[in-house]
């Protein structure tokens, strides 16, 4: 059960990231690991937790940052390692970039 609600949420979350992609932006490539900040490559525990990090950058006037930017991928990690690290010790952990 607490599968299906890690994947529901992990969907939503994708759902919306590919929905504030309209326009000029590209839709993000999941499946390449290097569009994660933690992916875990070899799953240990019965239950996933997606993290979503506070924003970190905001330089245009629309909000979205493409992740791609340097600021966003120095900055993510650390916001990931002050908050979101505890986590991994009761569950399989996946923090996207995103916009």
């Amino acid at each position: 059960m607490m599968k299906k609600i890690s994947f529901i949420l992990w969907l939503s979350v994708l759902c919306l990231t590919v929905s504030c992609s309209v326009g000029k932006y590209q839709e993000i490539d999941y499946s390449d690991p290097n569009n994660w900040v933690v992916c875990e490559k070899n799953p240990s525990h019965e239950v996933d937790a997606i993290y979503i990090y506070p924003t970190v950058v905001m330089k245009s006037e629309t909000g979205i940052v493409d992740i791609n930017d340097s600021t966003m991928r120095k900055v993510a990690p650390l916001s990931y390692k002050k908050k979101g690290y505890a986590v991994g010790k009761i569950a399989n952990e996946y923090v996207p970039y995103y916009r």
